[in-house]
Order: structure tokens, then sequence, then C-alpha cells
């Protein structure tokens, strides 16, 4: 039991334009939403409504285009990565109309996120799967929405992909309900994370 902890729902975010998770690893998050929704006490977890996809264009979007003038403002290109003069290249030339825009997305996200009545928990994935390996291409990170809100933020290593690996699960709430997160997640782990983490594939 994980007793109450001051929060009134779970809102899920996760899914197409987040992180796309395996099906089997998707299965176990339902299985971890549904355990604490029992343990709550309250309303059946709901999926958060927004268009994730359009909103993660919008970061990078504001992502490459201060890259970009950053390094040109401060950096000599001999000091940069390949990979890194791409992006500040690609922000260059980037529309300052879409630049606008996609800060406008982002902030009606931080308000949509600031206006949320009550106390919800939010529970999300860290990545859409384990780590990569070294060499291999990384993963897109998920939580770029809960940190550019502003809230705070909890990442607990509670389940594993279909090769066995651990992924974070991160528990978040409304600004200013960090003890209130902290007791939570304290009833989560390490004491229970074990058996989350081994739910059978």
């Amino acid at each position: 039991s994980y007793k109450g902890r001051g929060f009134d729902r779970i809102l899920i975010i996760s899914g197409d334009g987040i992180d796309t998770p395996s099906k089997l690893l998707h299965s176990k998050l339902m299985e971890l939403y549904e355990d604490l929704s029992r343990s709550e006490k309250i309303a059946k977890p709901e999926v958060l409504k927004f268009d994730f996809g359009q909103l993660r264009t919008s970061f990078y979007n504001v992502y490459y285009r201060d890259v970009a003038y950053f390094i040109r403002d401060h950096l000599k290109p001999a000091n940069i990565s390949t990979e890194l003069l791409q992006i500040s290249e690609f922000g260059l030339t980037l529309d300052p109309g879409i630049y606008q825009a996609s800060m406008e997305i982002i902030r009606t996200w931080q308000t949509f996120i600031a206006g949320l009545a009550g106390n919800p928990l939010f529970v999300s994935l860290s990545t859409s799967s384990g780590a990569p390996k070294i060499g291999q291409k990384d993963l897109i990170d998920a939580n770029i929405f809960i940190t550019s809100s502003g809230i705070p933020q909890i990442t607990l290593p509670l389940l594993r992909d279909d090769l066995g690996q651990l992924v974070g699960v991160s528990f978040s709430s409304k600004r200013f309900s960090d003890d209130v997160l902290l007791d939570f997640t304290q009833q989560l782990f390490p004491l229970d994370s074990l058996a989350i983490a081994s739910l059978p594939s």
C-alpha cells in the first residue's frame, strides 16, 4: 500500500509523440498505473490530452535556434563537434515566424500544466526503452515536457523493457508539491521497486 499522499488523480503522459513504448512496456506501465490508482484510492488514471507531436517539434525548433545563436556568438567552430555544427546550421535557417509559433505552443503547454485543478500526479516513461549501448542511436527524452514546465519530478528505475533493461518511470506534480512527491516516491522505492521491475514478460 502506498497510502494517501495528497494526489487527487493520476494523469498519464505516454504514447505517440512522446515515447512510443513497445506493447510489452506499455502493458507493464498500465499495470503500474492501475496499481497506483487502487493504492491511492483515487479515480482511474486519465490520459493527458495534448498535441505532443506538435509540442515536441516546437521544442526542437527552439532548441536548434537557440543553440545556433549561442554557437555563433560565443564559440569557435574549430571546438565544436560535427553534429552540433549541423544543428547550428539548421537553426540559423529556421524561419523567425516558425520560432515564434513554437515558443507560443510551449507557453501554451506550460500554462496548461500550471492551470490544472487540484494536485494531480503525472506519470510518464523517461524513455521509450532501456538505455542504448555505446554507439547506438540515443533515445528521445520523454521528460522534456515535464522539465520545461518547472515542476518537481523524480524518476525511478521501476520497469524493464523487452530485453530486460531497466526503464525509468517519472513522477511529477504541480509546483511547490516537492515534499508530497518525495514522500510518495519513498513509498515506491526501494521497497517495491524489485517487485514492479520483475513483472513477467
